[in-house]
């Protein structure tokens, strides 16, 4: 059998953009519609587009992360060119939080001209995760949130709307997951969401989470979630290295209407 050489390798390097925003922590995430035209959220609360590539790049809103529910500028997805959206985490300390509407207030936030204005999200549910940290728009109607990323605080759950907007369910996550990092979704009802288990048979010394202000992630264990109507765990709850094709399944937690 005449085995197909492998194409060679283009020699790809990455350069410093001088004129991106300063990020007092990091940019979390980017979008681009194309090789031009993209879109950023960092730390330090700038929403920015880039007309040539990143070369320049335009402030078009900002959001304190001194207001009182600490925003951090986390995740962001449009479903077109028109309508977008972006979602924050929240910097409180951990539970109990004594005012949960102070995060409400700031968890996401939407736009319907191409991101000439944004409005906060003021109706998703109480109960909502203390966090987006994972979003994306399956089309202009339909789209979903996860969170929180943090294990102190109210949450896990997913945010969904199939309406644009106008009306949000909360999916509650508890059972599977004690954090959720990201989501995405092929359409309505195919999905995955990601996050973390807490397993206390796991070591609390973990060196990646140093004590004592990170020690409530150093049980967790990566959890991948799937659903085709109810969710299935497709990860095991090993403390070491997860071994890659090792899945265990178990159904719950419909998400039908």
């Amino acid at each position: 059998m005449v085995k197909a050489a492998l194409a060679p390798v283009p020699n790809y390097q990455w350069n410093l953009l001088p004129d991106s925003p300063a990020a007092s922590s990091r940019t979390d995430d980017i979008w681009f519609f194309d090789a031009k035209v993209g879109w950023l959220v960092n730390s330090s609360g700038y929403v920015a587009k880039t007309d040539d590539g990143g070369q320049f790049w335009h402030q078009k809103y900002f959001v304190y992360p001194g207001l009182p529910s600490r925003p951090y500028l986390r995740c962001m997805s449009w479903a077109n060119r028109s309508i977008g959206w972006f979602g924050s985490v929240t910097g409180l300390p951990v539970v109990p939080v004594p005012k949960p509407d102070q995060y409400l207030k700031t968890l996401l936030y939407h736009t319907k001209d191409g991101g000439e204005t944004w409005n906060a999200v003021l109706n998703l549910p109480k109960g909502s995760p203390a966090g987006i940290c994972g979003f994306h728009a399956v089309n202009e109607h339909v789209a979903y949130g996860s969170g929180t990323n943090d294990p102190g605080l109210p949450g896990p759950g997913i945010i969904k709307t199939t309406d644009g907007g106008a009306t949000w369910k909360l999916i509650p996550m508890e059972k599977h997951a004690d954090n959720l990092i990201d989501i995405y979704f092929f359409d309505e009802k195919n999905g995955f969401v990601v996050g973390g288990k807490n397993v206390s048979k796991c070591p609390t010394d973990n060196p990646a989470y140093p004590k004592p202000r990170l020690s409530r992630y150093a049980q967790l264990v990566p959890v991948i979630l799937r659903t085709r109507r109810r969710w299935q765990d497709l990860d095991q709850h090993g403390c070491k290295n997860q071994r890659s094709g090792m899945w265990r399944m178990g159904m719950e937690n419909t998400i039908s209407e």
